[in-house]
């Protein structure tokens, strides 16, 4: 069987920040784990580790800094 794989985010539900990058189907038995959601990434350039998942879009953590 092929399988292709995404990148998902995964997404700290408290702090929306992003605290990892996993490969998966998007279809077999997996889960984030308690108080995660995972967020597929289409741009592989987006959602890096410290990220912020806000409305739907990935803020970079260095825009985040910057704009405190």
């Amino acid at each position: 069987m092929d399988e292709q794989t995404y990148t998902y985010a995964v997404i700290d539900d408290a702090t929306k920040s992003v605290v990892n990058r996993v490969s998966w189907d998007g279809v077999s038995e997996w889960s984030p784990g308690t108080g995660l959601t995972a967020v597929r990434v289409d741009d592989p350039a987006e959602a890096g580790i410290g990220d912020i998942y806000r409305d739907g879009i990935f803020i970079p953590a260095d825009a985040v800094t910057s704009a405190e």
